[in-house]
């Protein structure tokens, strides 16, 4: 095995693309137009075995008062590695094949302060990473399978979710495609009324339009909205990613002032039922926030763990001053 350090430029895009949505670990935001988007400067790392790629990492370094770091960019759910399809058939040839990628990746991670990403929830083989000083904190996400049908679906849901689906469709509420000016519109409605749910305090964060726009024109994305049949009002809308048989949830917002129709729950659940024919797996990108971890919990997903892997090499005034504001 050889590794290959390329800029973004050096990367052949299409076979990027095609060894990304290949492999077990695929995700959408780890296409190449996708980290483009949200990194202007990012890099890989590539192992080759032969003239095959085997494994790959993509790393965005910043620089910030003299200190150099890599962390996770806003708006990718997982990078860490991503390994091709598996071909051994046995555990342990498997397993030492991950190693070895692994340990290739690792030894060519760059020399930064600080090391942060969150990596796949089917990254099974984080050992490498553990022997080699990083840190391993488990977080969560919840994940619906799809492969039960719409009975067991509907069967999954809990009685506080169930009511508020058919409390909005007493209400006349339906769900429809919509545009991404329309759910940038209900955002910055939040954003008037004080709640700001990009956080900071600023506002739309620059890079979301940016974001939706491109995975709506790709095809890769759909804003779907809630609205009465015949008015222009939004009561609810979000946008959704369907890639490599996943459906995730990326971000969603609602009037406030019409929350209690239950716009959002009927949202989701129709996402859920128009994904059936495509997706084998709903994924509500997860959070740790006890109020949204219900509503998501509510629709029968269960928490699937996923690390963030980490190293941590800043000066103890710095480390000091991180846990002061956490």
């Amino acid at each position: 095995m050889k590794v290959l350090l390329l800029t973004a430029k050096e990367i052949p895009v299409e076979r990027w693309d095609a060894f990304i949505s290949k492999s077990p670990q695929a995700t959408v935001f780890a296409l190449y137009a996708y980290i483009s988007l949200v990194c202007d400067d990012w890099k890989a790392i590539v192992v080759e075995d032969g003239e095959q790629w085997v494994g790959v990492m993509p790393i965005s370094v910043k620089r910030k008062y003299g200190l150099k770091y890599a962390m996770q960019p806003l708006w990718t759910q997982h990078w860490g590695v991503f390994f091709r399809p598996k071909t051994a058939t046995q555990t342990y040839a498997q397993y030492s094949f991950q190693r070895k990628v692994s340990i290739h990746i690792i030894e060519n991670l760059p020399n930064v302060g600080l090391f942060a990403y969150r990596f796949s929830p089917r990254f099974s083989y984080p050992l490498p990473f553990h022997w080699a000083g990083y840190a391993l904190t488990t977080r969560y996400t919840y994940q619906l399978d799809m492969t039960v049908g719409n009975e067991r679906l509907w069967k999954g849901l809990s009685s506080s979710t169930k009511r508020h689906i058919k409390k909005a469709k007493r209400a006349g509420l339906l769900v429809e495609k919509g545009e991404p000016n329309e759910l940038f519109e209900l955002l910055q409605l939040n954003q008037t009324r004080g709640r700001d749910l990009f956080g900071g305090g600023k506002g739309m964060d620059l890079i979301f339009p940016k974001i939706v726009n491109y995975l709506c024109a790709s095809g890769l994305g759909e804003v779907l909205v809630v609205r009465k049949q015949g008015e222009k009002a939004i009561y609810a809308a979000g946008i959704y990613v369907r890639f490599a048989s996943s459906c995730v949830y990326l971000m969603g917002a609602q009037d406030s002032d019409m929350k209690q129709l239950g716009g959002m729950s009927l949202l989701m659940w129709e996402a859920m039922i128009q994904s059936l024919d495509t997706c084998t797996l709903f994924d509500f990108e997860g959070s740790m926030i006890e109020g949204i971890e219900r509503f998501f919990r509510g629709f029968g997903a269960k928490p699937v763990p996923y690390l963030e892997i980490r190293n941590n090499k800043l000066p103890i005034i710095i480390r000091w001053i991180q846990e002061l504001r956490s």
